[in-house]
């Protein structure tokens, strides 16, 4: 080979290399959603989760005494908004006003629809109770094409390992998740912030984790040392619809 083929070769190769490594996608960061339900019954805590300079999906209960203020106040601070819908549980809880299995079709469907019509800016749904009504796999078929035309998430709370929710959702193209961790089971910081810890740990086996908590006063003062340390440490915190299992769009 002369030596000006050679010279060409190494030129080539070595251009290769540095293309291919140009073209070496950066490692991507875990990501962690904050999902806080319950919203709606006091006006000082929504204004500060709203106002916190962090991703929070916001879940607010239809029904409870402030729950257009706390809609407003998160679209507002450009938070993400969602409906903590109501569901029945499989115990004595006597929830604010929702979905039940006693509903025939057009109840449930009218009682979905008219929740769904209060609140024009929300992204998605998670259920508020629901143990009983998730595990209902007719009328998880029943919500889900509703959720389809109005182009909304899922999210499911996972109050039972029997939950229809993510089987209907995968079959009506809904797209949706399913919470890792609660973080205030026990509502003390110290609980809190192991359920923290809990939390980083499935963000870097995954790659992402979704964590649901409460507006109680532990759990602000635990938002407001943990989020910036995640962000230290190399975590991406993210609104919950940016971790959400698309349904396939092949036949």
């Amino acid at each position: 080979m002369s030596p000006q083929r050679i010279v060409l070769w190494a030129l080539l190769l070595f251009t290769g290399l540095v293309a291919g490594a140009q073209a070496s996608p950066e490692p991507q960061a875990p990501r962690i959603a904050i999902v806080i339900d319950d919203l709606g019954y006091r006006k000082d805590r929504a204004r500060q989760l709203a106002q916190m300079p962090y991703p929070i999906t916001m879940a607010v209960i239809p029904g409870s005494p402030h729950d257009h203020y706390a809609a407003q106040i998160s679209v507002e601070h450009g938070q993400e908004l969602i409906l903590h819908v109501p569901m029945e549980t499989l115990g004595e809880n006597r929830w604010e006003q929702g979905l039940t299995t006693q509903m025939d079709y057009l109840q449930f469907m009218q009682s979905a629809r008219n929740l769904f019509d209060q609140f024009p800016h929300i992204e998605g749904i998670n259920n508020h109770g629901g143990s009983r009504l998730t595990a209902d796999k007719l009328r998880m078929e029943w919500l889900m094409p509703e959720l389809a035309w109005r182009e909304l998430y899922f999210l499911d709370s996972r109050t039972t390992r029997l939950s229809a929710a993510a089987h209907a959702a995968q079959k009506f193209r809904v797209p949706h998740a399913s919470r890792d961790v609660f973080l205030d089971n026990t509502q003390t910081e110290a609980a809190i912030a192991k359920q923290f810890d809990r939390l980083r740990k499935i963000a870097l086996q995954h790659g992402e984790a979704i964590a649901i908590g409460h507006p109680h006063p532990e759990t602000l003062a635990q938002l407001e040392k943990q989020l910036p340390a995640l962000i230290d440490e190399g975590f991406e915190l993210a609104f919950c619809s940016r971790l959400l299992r698309r349904y396939s769009t092949s036949k």
